[in-house]
């Protein structure tokens, strides 16, 4: 164990059911605090550095978040279940943007590329949707004769494709960047 960090609470440094888990390239670690609704952003040793997205105004607080992914300019982004949207903030904690994509619907899971493209996983029809850095719908998988529930955490590898986690069924979807099925792994 290099470093331990954290608590059961709501003041700064501690959690109420951390969920997501990233970290920049320069070591910065931001966790997605579940039940307080925000991230925490802490140093490679874990020194407390700043919280956000639990904001005054609407359009800038979280809701609801499971998950959350690291762009190329180390940009955090997040998808808010609650208010059907994809936040994204800075270094500093600020809100660049704020997405709401064409067919995003209960968003749940979200994975940023190289390209700039993104996928999203969502309780929808569509199981999983790869969008451009534009925010058009490129590609989607079908729910239907998958047998997966809901995607929460997803992974890209530009060398073996993109894994998806079906934890209620201790499972891992394993798609190329197509999102055709290449296997399926677990239960």
């Amino acid at each position: 164990c290099l470093v331990r960090f954290g608590g059961w609470g709501n003041s700064p440094g501690c959690f109420q059911y951390p969920v997501s888990v990233q970290v920049d390239r320069q070591g910065n670690v931001y966790v997605v605090d579940l039940n307080n609704q925000r991230v925490q952003k802490f140093s490679q040793n874990g020194k407390f550095l700043l919280e956000f997205g639990n904001h005054e105004e609407e359009d800038e607080r979280l809701g609801t978040v499971f998950s959350s992914s690291i762009d190329n300019d180390d940009n955090l982004w997040i998808v808010d279940t609650s208010h059907q949207r994809i936040q994204v903030y800075g270094q500093d904690g600020n809100l660049i943007r704020s997405l709401s994509p064409a067919g995003l619907d209960q968003p749940i899971g979200i994975c940023c590329l190289e390209n700039g493209e993104y996928l999203v996983a969502d309780r929808s029809n569509d199981l999983i949707k790869r969008y451009n850095s534009n925010g058009n719908l490129l590609v989607s998988l079908k729910r239907d004769g998958t047998g997966f529930g809901d995607l929460y955490i997803m992974a890209f590898s530009p060398t073996y494709g993109i894994f998806a986690s079906d934890h209620w069924s201790s499972r891992i979807l394993h798609l190329d960047p197509a999102l055709n099925i290449q296997g399926i792994y677990g239960n």
